[in-house]
């Protein structure tokens, strides 16, 4: 199989203008091949002014691919019907503008009740009357995807609806169409101590049931566990904290012949040196990512 290297945050810019030589050179230079792009540009906008595609040719002049953009953010468990609406409409825009930018994948979350952050906990997350929301939006978002051409990986997290691997497989299983995918980003699912430090055997679990699921595509950071009170499990760079990356790169491998590990949430300055730790882990397993090609290659 192949494993190809990505980028995400704050490396990636949010303005296609700004995807220029330089920055795909300097995508080049760390092994990057694919990446994970959060447009601040409104997505028609990508379309309609052709910024899209020419930020997919330039980049695919360097070897490089776009293989998750944006999905805009929509609040798909929201119980407010004019906003439900309007978010679909929005990701169905986000679908067209990854097809023009060559991403096969649409990458978001499925929002959150809380009232500042998508990603918020809320107890009423949680709520059988919530989760059936989110079917019902899923089952709508879906076929508009395909007909764009592309899916749409979610991104799970215990603080939302989509919050455990028994749930999420139930959901999807439910929504019923493969056009709805699941991105493998494990360190989102580790919600409690016990899970945090037996994160190897949570992760198979995760691989067992929700393998039918999985785009092939993974997210890649590190787990920490901080000595605060009362405790607080955050996400780390690479190496930096407990994450059993045996269990990951297996579970990883199970996603297709052809997978997508991205680094994400980092500042620009810190990824050369932790893409540099995540290139030699790999090298410790057996795994080497595909070099970049193209005609600068």
């Amino acid at each position: 199989m192949t494993f190809r290297l990505g980028l995400s945050g704050g490396i990636v810019p949010t303005d296609p203008a700004a995807m220029d030589v330089t920055f795909a050179r300097t995508a080049r230079a760390l092994g990057a091949t694919v990446l994970a792009t959060h447009l601040a540009t409104p997505p028609a906008e990508l379309v309609t002014t052709g910024s899209a595609a020419r930020a997919r040719a330039l980049l695919a002049e360097h070897g490089i691919a776009i293989v998750q953009a944006t999905g805009s953010r929509p609040a798909l468990v929201t119980d407010d019907p004019a906003r439900l609406a309007a978010d679909l409409e929005r990701l169905a825009r986000a679908g067209e503008a990854a097809a023009a930018l060559g991403s096969p994948w649409v990458l978001t979350g499925c929002g959150s009740l809380h009232p500042e952050h998508p990603y918020g906990p809320h107890p009423g997350n949680h709520a059988p009357a919530t989760r059936d929301r989110l079917v019902a939006a899923l089952r709508a978002a879906a076929p508009r995807a395909a007909d764009a051409g592309v899916g749409i990986a979610l991104e799970a997290h215990v603080a939302t609806t989509l919050d455990t691997p028994e749930s999420i497989a139930a959901i999807l299983g439910e929504v019923g169409h493969p056009a709805v995918r699941l991105n493998f980003d494990p360190v989102n699912l580790l919600g409690t101590l016990d899970a945090a430090f037996a994160n190897g055997a949570e992760i198979a679990r995760m691989a067992a049931l929700l393998g039918p699921f999985y785009a092939p595509t993974a997210h890649l950071k590190d787990v920490v566990v901080h000595p605060e009170l009362v405790v607080r499990i955050a996400e780390g760079e690479p190496g930096e904290g407990i994450l059993d990356l045996d269990a990951f790169y297996a579970a990883a491998r199970g996603l297709g012949p052809e997978v997508a590990v991205i680094v994400e949430h980092l500042p620009a300055e810190r990824v050369p040196a932790a893409i540099a730790r995540v290139r030699a882990a790999a090298a410790d397993r057996g795994i080497h990512f595909a070099a970049p090609g193209g005609a600068h290659g």
